[in-house]
């Protein structure tokens, strides 16, 4: 029997999903479809963000607000850690999100996923992480190829 995410979650209620650097909403859908409640955040606007939308810089949010759902998901800017930006020695020109974002989320406690590209910094030491590489297949985004790494931690215990 398949179920889906609200069906499998306590009290049959959708389980709410904070999505990071969420641009225009791809990842915040397929998350919608899974059946998780979406709200995303991003510095810039999105006037076409499908969900529940806050203009704000991720790395100031209040961290009683971030506690406030059951799972996190970000997809910071990936330009200082692209093979062009390595190529071009410009990556320094970029912020280093993950780091930042990555630190933030382990001190949440909560499940998370930090999406990137290939040659993003892998996750810290003692975590229990899976990396779900698509570095043999790829993405179409715009008709770009883009390989892309995702890191899945399930949170402190």
């Amino acid at each position: 029997m398949r179920l889906t995410v609200a069906e499998a979650a306590p009290n049959g209620r959708k389980p709410r999903l904070l999505d990071l650097f969420c641009c225009a909403g791809g990842a915040g859908i397929g998350y919608s479809r899974a059946g998780f409640e979406v709200v995303g955040v991003d510095i810039k606007p999105q006037p076409n963000y499908p969900f529940r939308f806050i203009q704000a810089d991720a790395l100031r949010l209040d961290r009683k607000f971030i506690a406030s759902f059951d799972a996190v998901h970000a997809s910071p800017p990936c330009q200082s850690y692209s093979d062009l930006a390595k190529r071009n020695r410009n990556a320094d020109e970029w912020p280093r999100l993950i780091e930042p974002v990555r630190k933030m989320f382990i001190e949440s406690g909560l499940p998370y996923i930090i999406e990137n590209v290939d040659g993003a910094p892998a996750n810290m030491p003692g975590q229990i992480c899976t990396f779900a590489g698509m570095a043999g297949s790829s993405l179409d985004f715009s008709k770009q190829m883009v390989p892309i790494v995702l890191e899945i931690c399930a949170g402190a215990s």
